[in-house]
């Protein structure tokens, strides 16, 4: 559903002649219908689009511009059991996504299901390994980020409850002021 909306959009930007954009937009939407085909168990016919959008790739353009084009791939590459061409794929994932931590976490673990269908398991325990102290130590940022903001919560409900206690004597002491004015006056 996803990949055909996209595709509508990318049809009516090369209707108005929109698409500057060295063929990213058009390489996208064939990526993103070639993963829907694969999910579908169609690889001939992702390998067909997969195809079409390589064509539209120019030598210019970075390799984030296409990395759907390259998830595609590699996916592809997995399942016709081509893991030499799955990992270099991934490797081109993993050099994109270098500094974005959502997208570089999937694709080490795709790297490291894939250096294990090549028989290379140190190089992937390596890699789970990695995963993992990199998975940790960002749940331990966010752990502390989370600790951060309950503390600074925790410090505005005690001082709202203060002032609200202050303010309780305030009046307390206004009242009290205020009998004992009455009774002087009374005495007077």
């Amino acid at each position: 559903l996803y990949a055909d909306r996209y595709n509508d959009i990318v049809d009516y930007r090369d209707e108005i002649q929109l698409d500057k954009s060295g063929g990213h937009f058009s390489v996208t939407a064939a990526a993103l219908r070639a993963q829907a085909l694969l999910r579908a168990g169609k690889m001939q016919e992702a390998r067909t689009l997969l195809h079409q959008a390589a064509t539209l790739m120019q030598p210019g353009i970075p390799a984030r511009a296409y990395e759907h084009y390259y998830e595609a791939l590699c996916t592809l590459h997995s399942m016709e059991g081509d893991y030499p061409g799955a990992l270099a794929a991934a490797d081109t994932l993993l050099s994109t996504h270098k500094d974005y931590f959502p997208f570089y976490l999937d694709d080490m673990l795709r790297k490291a299901e894939i250096l294990t269908h090549l028989g290379r398991g140190v190089e992937s325990t390596r890699l789970y390994s990695r995963y993992i102290a990199v998975k940790d130590s960002i749940e331990r940022i966010e752990i502390a980020m989370q600790m951060d903001k309950l503390q600074t919560l925790y410090e505005v409900d005690r001082l709202k409850a203060e002032k609200k206690h202050s303010f309780l004597w305030f009046l307390i002491a206004a009242g009290g002021c205020t009998l004992l004015l009455i009774i002087i006056t009374g005495y007077i």
